[in-house]
């Protein structure tokens, strides 16, 4: 919720929601004072709106062996890519899109979607790259094989993401290829957020930064 339909533009307009008066100054739209208040204070204040806008997020999902461990029959990559699919549900209620980057030992993009349309995309590129099968289950021996990512890749593609201005959620155990120096980096940004998927194996773990 804090990235999908929240972000307001700061600019004024006929926007869906009234946000404040402000004194008229010169060269503002006659169309947005407030005549009422005109009348009751003799001086012009003017309606300013905010407007909702669609967002763009950019979801990385991290596939890592550290990913398997779970607890109760439930792997912290299940909890994860679940969670993507609850993010394209929700984008598609507020009509912003969802554009997934998949980190296993290689980085594969899907152009940006929403809805069941993209989550039914982003549960096919699973079983293409053979992380999940038919029944959707997770293939744990092809999760393990993928165990290291080209980290200068890795780096490039995130930077490039960084200057995009985009929200970006990072879904991972932080434990795999998106460690250390790439995550305090990452944290720098406000449009960036981190969310750690951990089970209790993990609670016992601290992590170095």
């Amino acid at each position: 919720s804090y990235s999908v339909g929240m972000l307001k533009s700061k600019v004024r307009g006929t926007g869906l929601q009234f946000k404040e008066h402000q004194v008229y100054s010169h060269g503002d739209d006659v169309r947005f004072i407030d005549w009422k208040m005109l009348a009751k204070t003799s001086h012009p204040y003017v309606k300013t709106f905010e407007e909702e806008r669609n967002v763009e997020i950019i979801l990385v999902l991290e596939i890592s062996p550290t990913m398997l461990a779970g607890e109760k029959g439930i792997s912290k990559l299940q909890a994860a890519i679940e969670i993507g699919c609850m993010l394209y549900l929700m984008a598609d209620k507020s009509s912003d899109m969802v554009h997934l980057v998949l980190v296993t030992d290689k980085i594969i993009e899907l152009p940006k979607m929403r809805g069941e349309k993209g989550m039914r995309s982003m549960l096919e590129l699973l079983k293409k790259e053979k992380i999940l099968d038919d029944q959707l289950n997770i293939r744990y021996q092809n999760v393990i094989e993928n165990d290291e990512v080209d980290q200068k890749q890795l780096d490039f593609k995130l930077n490039k993401l960084l200057y995009k201005k985009k929200e970006v959620i990072i879904l991972s155990d932080f434990k795999g290829q998106i460690q250390g120096e790439v995550i305090a980096h990452l944290a720098k940004h406000s449009h960036v957020q981190c969310f750690r998927v951990i089970a209790k194996i993990d609670e016992s773990i601290s992590l170095p930064y």
